[in-house]
């Protein structure tokens, strides 16, 4: 059996795995979209297992209660399934349980909404025209110029 024909048959699973970095176990789930965030998340105090905050390099194991803190909201998961590469979304949503989801900040007054500047645009319309600037800039104030003092 030649190399190439070993790796394709080495499976890229990795529910065998005992235990995961927890950054990339963020990452391989989509709670975060590089590695780096995921990392950053955790050196920022955003991860936290038992309540306390985690380094990146912390071991993740089935079972375990992971609290993530992102701009808009907290998720507190419980882990199922131990992965260390990225997968896609349905696999990635079957390896962990929401137990807890707060939605918090400003959300452009639409709950579940993420804040956005043109939240009532048509898709596809293009720039904003003069009176969709003059209409934002009175419901949501001038923004600062970069020449103001």
């Amino acid at each position: 059996m030649s190399s190439k024909e070993t790796a394709l048959s080495t499976s890229t699973d990795d529910s065998s795995a005992r235990s995961a970095r927890v950054d990339a176990w963020i990452w391989a789930v989509r709670l975060a979209p590089t590695r780096t965030a995921a990392a950053a998340l955790c050196t920022g105090g955003k991860v936290k297992i038992g309540g306390a905050a985690v380094k990146p390099s912390r071991r993740v194991e089935v079972g375990e209660e992971i609290s993530v803190r992102q701009p808009n909201r907290r998720l507190t998961v419980r882990v199922e399934r131990v992965l260390s590469k990225r997968v896609g979304a349905p696999v990635a949503e079957a390896s962990y349980t929401i137990l807890d989801s707060e939605l918090f900040g400003d959300l452009g007054g639409i709950a579940g909404a993420p804040a956005v500047l043109w939240a009532a645009r048509d898709r596809g319309t293009g720039r904003p025209t003069k009176k969709d600037r003059r209409d934002a800039e009175r419901i949501f104030g001038a923004p600062k110029s970069r020449h103001d003092s």
